[in-house]
This record gives C-alpha cells, sequence and structure tokens, in this order.
C-alpha cells in the first residue's frame, strides 16, 4: 500500500485529498484492494486552496458508496469538518455529506448556503436546516430517496432547481416567511401533499411541483386523486412556470392571468383518471372554474378567464373545449356536475360514447358511470345513444354483466325523466 495511504477498519487515512485520489483510482483499476467497505476517510492536510467542486470530485467515488464520515484534521485551509460533513473553513458552505450517511443530518449552526450536489444521493431520512441557512442550490439533496422530514430552514431565501428532485419519501417540508424563490423541478416525484408558500414568494419554477405517488416496491407511480393537493397563491407570486402545480386539486387566488392557467396543467399527456384529469381554479369572490389538466390553446381559456374576472361574464367559462383526449370529457363531466346547461349537455351528447368507454376502462368505471347515469347527468338523448352503443358492443364475453347493468340504469333514468315531464 502507498505510504501516504493508510486503511483499517474500515478507516481510509489519507495525507492530502490527491493523496485520496490516487488511492480511489488504485481501488478502481484494481491495483489496490480493500477488504471491507470504507466507512470513514480522514484527510490529514490540505496542501493547496481546492474550488468546493474539486473536493467533491474526490469524494463522489463508487468506492465511497458506503462512506459515512469525513474528518479533516488540518482545517487551517479552505475546508473542515464538523459530524462526519465537510464545509468550507469559514463555515459558509455545507459542500459535502457522505453518500452512505443515515439517520438525522443537522447542518452546522452557522452554514449560509447549501452547496450544488453536497447531499446528492445520499441516504439519511431527515435533514434539519438551522435557520443560518439563506440558500439552498442546485441538485443539493437530488435523488435521496430515503429522505422523509425535513425540519427548520425557516430562513431560507431560495432553493435552487432540482435540489429535492427524485426524493421520492419526502413528505414534509417547510416554507418559511423570508423565501423569495423556488426554482424549476424544486420537489418533483416527491410525495408532499401539504403545500403552504408564504406571502413574499415572489417566483415558482415549472414542474416544481410535480410529485408523484411511490408503490409499495419504492417506484414512482402515477399521481391518484388522494396525492393531490390544494395550493393557495400569494398576492406577491408574479412569475409562475408552466405546470408548477401540475398535481394541484385547486389553485386559489385573488387574481388570475396566463400564468395562473399554465400553473395548474399538467406536463404530460397521459390521463390519470378521471379524478385527477381536471383541477379548479378558485378567484376571489367567483364561482370556481373547472380546467383540464391537458389544454390545448391556453390563450383561448386565458381570455374566457379574464372576462370572466372583469365580470364580462356572468357564469364560469367552460374550458372543456380547449382540451385534449380523457382530460376534456373528465372536465365536461365536472363542469356538468357544478354548471348545468345546454353547451355542456349537447357536448356529452354528442361524445356519449367516448365518455362511456373511456369511463368503464377506469378503476371503478362502473360505479362512476352508474353514478353520472343515476345522477341524471345526461340527456334522454345520451342516454338513448348510450343503450344503442351497449347493445351492439362486441365486448359481451367479459362485459355483459357491468354492461346490462348499467343498461338497466340508463332505461331507468330516461323513464323517471320522462315521468316528471308527463306530471
Amino acid at each position: 500500500m502507498q505510504t501516504n495511504i493508510e486503511f483499517s477498519d474500515n478507516v481510509l487515512t489519507a495525507e492530502t485529498f490527491e493523496d485520496l485520489g490516487n488511492a480511489i483510482h488504485d481501488l478502481e483499476i484494481g491495483r489496490l484492494e480493500c477488504s471491507e467497505p470504507i466507512r470513514k476517510v480522514i484527510i490529514k492536510n490540505i496542501n493547496r486552496n481546492l474550488e468546493k467542486y474539486e473536493v467533491q470530485d474526490y469524494l463522489f467515488s463508487s468506492q465511497l458508496k458506503e462512506l459515512e464520515v469525513v474528518d479533516i484534521i488540518d482545517a487551517g485551509k479552505s475546508f473542515c469538518s464538523d459530524d462526519g460533513l465537510v464545509y468550507t473553513a469559514d463555515f459558509k458552505y455545507l459542500v459535502f455529506c457522505p453518500l452512505g450517511r443515515r439517520g438525522t443530518v443537522k447542518i452546522h449552526e452557522g452554514t449560509e448556503r447549501v452547496y450544488e450536489y453536497a447531499c446528492y444521493e445520499c441516504n439519511f431520512n431527515h435533514l434539519i436546516i438551522p435557520s443560518s441557512v439563506k440558500r439552498i442550490e442546485k441538485y443539493a439533496f437530488n435523488r435521496n430517496r430515503l429522505l422523509e422530514y425535513v425540519d427548520g430552514g425557516e430562513e431560507l431565501e431560495s432553493i435552487g432547481d432540482m435540489s429535492f428532485m427524485n426524493c421520492t419519501s419526502l413528505k414534509k417540508f417547510s416554507f418559511g416567511p423570508n423565501l423569495k424563490r423556488i426554482g424549476e423541478y424544486v420537489f418533483m416525484n416527491t410525495q408532499l401533499t401539504k403545500i403552504l408558500l408564504p406571502e413574499g414568494l415572489k417566483y415558482v419554477g415549472s414542474q416544481a411541483f410535480d410529485t408523484a405517488n411511490l408503490k409499495d416496491n419504492g417506484e414512482i407511480s402515477h399521481i391518484t386523486p388522494d396525492k393531490m393537493y390544494d395550493i393557495h397563491l400569494p398576492v406577491s407570486l408574479k412569475e409562475i412556470g408552466r405546470a408548477a402545480f401540475c398535481n394541484a386539486a385547486n389553485i386559489y387566488t385573488k387574481e388570475a392571468n396566463l400564468s395562473t392557467v399554465r400553473a395548474g396543467i399538467r406536463s404530460s399527456g397521459a390521463s390519470l383518471g378521471h379524478g385527477c384529469d381536471f383541477w379548479k381554479l378558485h378567484i376571489d369572490g367567483l364561482q370556481p372554474i373547472v380546467m383540464p389538466k391537458e389544454i390545448d390553446s391556453i390563450n383561448v381559456i386565458a381570455r374566457r378567464v379574464r372576462l370572466y374576472t372583469k365580470g364580462e361574464t356572468t357564469s364560469p367559462p367552460e374550458t372543456y373545449s380547449e382540451s385534449r383526449l380523457a382530460t376534456k370529457y373528465a372536465t365536461a363531466l365536472e363542469h356538468r356536475k357544478l354548471y348545468p346547461g345546454k353547451d355542456v349537455d349537447e357536448f356529452l351528447s354528442e361524445n356519449i360514447e367516448k365518455v362511456f368507454v373511456l369511463t368503464i376502462a377506469e378503476k371503478d368505471g362502473e360505479k362512476l358511470m352508474a353514478e353520472y347515469i343515476k345522477s341524471g347527468m345526461f340527456t334522454d338523448e345520451a342516454l338513448q345513444t348510450l343503450i344503442e352503443h351497449i347493445e351492439k358492443s362486441n365486448d359481451f364475453s367479459d362485459n355483459a354483466s357491468k354492461y346490462t347493468t348499467l343498461k338497466a340504469y340508463a332505461l331507468q333514468a330516461m323513464k323517471h325523466s320522462q315521468d316528471i315531464f308527463e306530471i
């Protein structure tokens, strides 16, 4: 073994970071072997001024995936360590957290910034951010799949792009009153469902809250209605990226514009089921607008919303006509539920077969379709078309029972309608 490298009891001791780099290289090519995983690295001396990214380059290695602690003995130059984490010598920056660190990580009091990639792909589940931290830089905690809770951070002013992206277990994050900026994709693929944005926030980037569902096996799955969230937009928030709140069920605001309309749409084109295919825009003093998650003509819908907010139209605008695929029909059904009218009735009558096919294909689709029929959502014309569609359907082998039941509901609804008319 090299004279300036020692390895014993899972501890690798190196004279300098350069010596550590040489040892890692020798391990990777098989020139050097360690019988046990490296859990601690000791750096005796920092012999020159290193950049923050250089320190990370030495420590980000497949040979150090089990690393839990970094200890810098000569802490007088450029960098130091505290509780196994690497900081700049003045503690202003958190530079690196070992990849194998587990449990709780508490950032040193006095630290002001978390450097980019500082805790990338780590394995701790609880993070405590002191009030001294003002800025989290891009990718800082990206891909920490075990991270569940973040406490503190009440003085944060900026959260950088993708900083918590793919933290698939993250369920809790509090936003302090000084926060001004949330970057793009920051909480993408997390499990946040309680999102309280502070007054004073000015910017939220595209897909910042593109959250996800997590299967029992740990795989990322499409969002489900119970994982959607409500958003109350601060008056101070003027810049909102496209699909920033794409999994919101409800967005509440004092005023609405193009950015507000874009904020609630989804980034992908796939239907995620009836309950996830629309959202509601709540503008102070007005009835909520049912909005599709997929929009073809954002400017058209934005104009309708603007006319509604100015009082030039008295009823919540219909938006389903500017949507696509399944989101179009889910939005129309929800709009019809809240605001019955001639236009939406005609639309559903013209598209009843597509509505039926898409609804019945969903989980519990038969129950959902039955509720629509029994609640009077469809005109007699639509029900007659639906009955004819069921009768001529060739797919009776698997669906005969459910089709027959729905046909009976449709016939009963038509009879009830006719009885009311006769009375």
